[in-house]
């Protein structure tokens, strides 16, 4: 079965949202965005960009999660 765009997208974000329901999957999402987004900025600056910064949903969860 083959899986449209969307409907992948609803998967991932569900995973995602299910993820984030531990304190330990939280964190270690956490640590992740940090990460990359600092490997991000490094290529950035390299290159002559400016660094990036997520909005702050990226870091922390919406209120009922």
């Amino acid at each position: 079965m083959v899986l449209s765009n969307a409907e992948r997208q609803a998967a991932y974000r569900k995973r995602l949202k299910e993820a984030a329901s531990s304190t330990y999957e939280f964190e270690l999402m956490q640590k992740q965005i940090e990460q990359l987004t600092k490997a991000v900025n490094e290529v950035r600056a390299h290159v002559g960009l400016s660094e990036i910064q997520l909005p702050k949903s990226a870091y922390k969860p919406k209120a009922g999660v």
